[in-house]
């Protein structure tokens, strides 16, 4: 079983909040998983409101620069779950906010929510959980609340591969490199659409969505739809900080010191 013991990251969802911490355990730098969450693209839904997009893939950069794959967990019994963390695999387990003790949904409504098994308790017939989105502390989750469902998932990775720092400094760079010429490729870029979801969201246009919104879960829905995109951006900048860092770049440098002078 892994001994890991949450850290929370501002700013990551549940799932990208648990990949930090095991990158984090094997002191591998986490911050560039967000190298490509970049852009911004929205769709309005036919019934109203609507879906928002970061126009990047942290999951893909995950995959390019760390080469850590979900594979599916299909277990259906309790004793295999057990078996898999025994073989400290890395397990995440689905569970709905709503049956989720700690989660600030449970017995309110219902929210698609990610935790890291890391052990078991049979005296207390409870599985150890990891939730860096939530908590430092290790939380235990009573085995009825257990769903056994096909978006479990077992992160995979070669510890070889992780441990090979300048390997993923190089692969980030080019990641960024190559995300930043898609942006510029796309007929549309991303600030032109930005300023086309801002007058889509015009006071007048808010109001109405407020007004034709049936259920308060939709109103949440769309507030936490902008969150994320509001927390992708700091997670985008956190990675651009870590290679200014890495490579003494000064973000913070004056414009004047790059003002042409007059040629006498």
């Amino acid at each position: 079983m892994i001994k890991l013991m949450p850290v929370i990251f501002e700013n990551y969802d549940c799932v990208q909040a648990i990949i930090a911490n095991v990158l984090n355990y094997y002191k591998t730098p986490w911050q560039l998983m967000f190298i490509s969450v970049i852009g911004f693209e929205y769709s309005k839904l036919d019934g109203g409101g609507f879906t928002l997009y970061t126009g990047g893939n942290a999951r893909e950069a995950i995959e390019k620069i760390y080469d850590i794959r979900h594979l599916p967990f299909a277990a259906q019994t309790i004793f295999e779950l057990k078996n898999s963390i025994k073989n400290n695999d890395l397990l995440c387990l689905y569970i709905d906010g709503f049956y989720c003790p700690w989660h600030i949904a449970f017995k309110k409504y219902h929210i698609e929510h990610f935790l890291l098994a890391v052990g078991f308790s049979d005296s207390n017939n409870t599985i150890i959980c990891a939730d860096p989105f939530f908590t430092t502390d290790l939380k235990e989750l009573p085995i009825q609340y257990v769903t056994f469902t096909q978006l479990n998932f077992v992160i995979r990775m070669d510890q070889n591969e992780i441990a090979d720092i300048n390997s993923i400094h190089n692969k980030s760079i080019y990641y960024l490199k190559s995300t930043i010429g898609n942006i510029f490729k796309s007929t549309t870029p991303y600030w032109e659409t930005i300023n086309d979801f801002s007058n889509y969201l015009s006071l007048e246009g808010l109001r109405k969505e407020l007004y034709d919104c049936k259920e308060d879960s939709e109103f949440i829905k769309w507030l936490i739809s902008i969150n994320f995109i509001s927390k992708a951006r700091n997670c985008f900048v956190e990675s651009l900080l870590y290679l200014a860092q890495l490579y003494k770049i000064d973000f913070n440098v004056s414009f004047n010191d790059y003002r042409l002078k007059p040629v006498d």
